[in-house]
């Protein structure tokens, strides 16, 4: 029932991911009970998730942020914008995961919210489609993007985004 549920959400905050399927629970409140969430709630979900590294979820949870943003000003007036800390944190781990999907909903999400990406989020994007062939052109497409915003990425970044190229090209 949405009262249980918000219940066991409103718990999440003395638990980690694996103690309950937090984003299993999410869902079910943002798309089937349409409970109207406290920020801290949906906060707490989020942050019990790190280190983001099933990729299952964390789009769960992105789907759920950008459901609840889109509603914004229509069935409540709550803000559900995670710091830009959690979302670097979110992208970087996606990076590690490489997976391209999960990165266009933290993307969804920023077109959503309004948030503004930040360096991290963008070299995050770069590296996540350079791991694979058939995204080289959407990971130019970003540094593209960062140039015209005079962005100036760290060093660090063009080594590990020119390692899945070279190992594609010439392994």
């Amino acid at each position: 029932t949405p009262g249980h549920i918000d219940h066991l959400l409103r718990s999440s905050r003395f638990h980690r991911q694996d103690d309950l399927p937090f984003a299993d629970l999410l869902t079910e409140a943002v798309f089937h009970c349409e409970l109207v969430l406290y920020p801290g709630v949906v906060a707490d979900v989020v942050a019990n998730m790190f280190p983001y590294d099933n990729m299952t979820d964390t789009c769960k949870v992105l789907k759920c942020l950008i459901e609840l943003q889109a509603r914004k000003g229509t069935s409540h007036h709550y803000s559900y914008a995670p710091g830009i800390n959690v979302l670097e944190g979110i992208a970087a781990a996606i990076a590690r995961a490489g997976d391209p999907e999960a990165i266009r909903l933290l993307w969804e999400y920023f077109d959503v919210s309004g948030q503004e990406p930040s360096m991290g989020v963008y070299e995050s994007t770069a590296v996540t489609f350079a791991q694979n062939s058939e995204n080289f052109r959407s990971a130019f497409a970003v540094l593209e993007e960062m140039q015209s915003r005079n962005l100036k990425p760290h060093r660090a970044f063009f080594r590990s985004m020119s390692k899945p190229i070279s190992y594609d090209t010439h392994g």
